[in-house]
């Protein structure tokens, strides 16, 4: 079984903008963060890099299946690697009519690099065909797709701020469920220009909670609660899920903080393991689970994505999760068991 055993949506379609791209994996020789004008080798990875909008994308597409649709706003070079990826996207489901090729620009490349303990991180190309991606693109989609409050819009990073914006404004003046992210560099700029009155759900990782709180200095579930209440002054609604790596993850919702423990692995590749999670939390979602549970199947996906090189893992399916869980002797919720069937 590929998709999830979803009865009863309680979303069934999500919007989506976010970066498309590909690129490369390093493993880094030595644990130091790398230098401003060092130079370090580093072992070529055989996997594959890919952003964020197209590996979340992808997770929600594959495992939703017939119980609602993923549409993609976005954009690709006119180039041997766009038509591959939008192919790809296609083969999980991914509605790419939305998905503009770009006569003018390249697709998005990005450098992805890892430490030894399996953090790490990328370098994006900006000048990119995801960078035309624009407010207008975002109006055209919702003219075809409309939301409503059985929609989720979703806006990450690799496509312009203002872009970003837009949907999330769209989705909340629709009553749909708004997800977002955003990278370290953009946290700042984000609350600026009122994305967090526009978001239901903010997913981040402990680096971007950080630049939330602007302080390094606070860690775990602590930086978890510093960075919400930064967030809840802003938006009394708003949830908050950080990332922890192998710490597991912390969700805080209406005051009340919520922690879940990661599901330990071998790690061929940490790349993508925060947006699988954020699918998969995003697919507890649709499927009606609280958000005190949904979590948890963003964590087994998350480890289940690591066990790849690629930071889509294109063997992660319902089926494959519930084998999963089993070698690991993951205890599941009844509800996340329900939907492994």
């Amino acid at each position: 079984m590929t998709a999830l055993k979803i009865t009863n949506s309680t979303y069934n379609k999500m919007i989506a903008t976010g970066g498309i791209g590909s690129g490369i994996y390093f493993a880094l020789d030595g644990d130091h963060d790398l230098g401003r004008n060092e130079s370090r080798m580093a072992k070529r990875m055989p996997g594959r890099d890919y952003c964020k909008g197209h590996i979340i994308a992808h997770y929600v597409s594959l495992l939703l299946g017939d119980a609602g649709t993923v549409h993609a706003i976005g954009a690709v070079g006119n180039d041997d690697a766009g038509r591959t990826l939008i192919q790809e996207m296609q083969s999980a489901g991914i509605q790419t009519e939305h998905v503009h090729i770009k006569n003018d620009a390249n697709t998005l490349y990005a450098v992805c690099f890892q430490y030894p303990d399996s953090s790490g991180g990328n370098i994006s190309e900006g000048d990119s065909a995801s960078e035309q991606v624009s407010p207008s693109d975002v109006e055209a989609c919702i003219a075809q797709h409309p939301l409503d409050k059985q929609s989720i819009v979703l806006a990450v990073p690799e496509v312009p701020m203002a872009t970003r914006i837009a949907l999330l404004k769209a989705g909340k003046d629709a009553g749909s469920l708004c997800v977002a992210s955003f990278t370290s560099d953009e946290a700042d700029s984000f609350i600026k220009a009122d994305g967090v009155q526009h978001t239901d759900i903010i997913a981040i990782n402990s680096d971007e909670a950080q630049a939330i709180i602007e302080s390094k200095d606070q860690t775990g579930a602590a930086l978890a609660q510093a960075a919400y209440d930064k967030l809840n002054a802003l938006n009394k609604k708003i949830t908050l899920s950080v990332t922890l790596g192998k710490a597991g993850a912390v969700v805080i919702s209406d005051n009340t903080s919520h922690t879940f423990d990661p599901i330990l692995t071998e790690v061929k590749s940490s790349g993508g393991a925060g947006d699988a999670y954020t699918a998969g939390l995003i697919l507890g979602l649709c499927a009606g689970l609280p958000i005190d549970t949904a979590p948890s199947l963003g964590i087994l996906l998350s480890s289940h994505s690591v066990t790849s090189f690629d930071t889509i893992n294109f063997s992660s399916n319902a089926q494959s999760l519930k084998a999963y869980a089993t070698s690991q002797n993951v205890s599941l919720a009844a509800e996340v068991k329900t939907l492994l069937g």
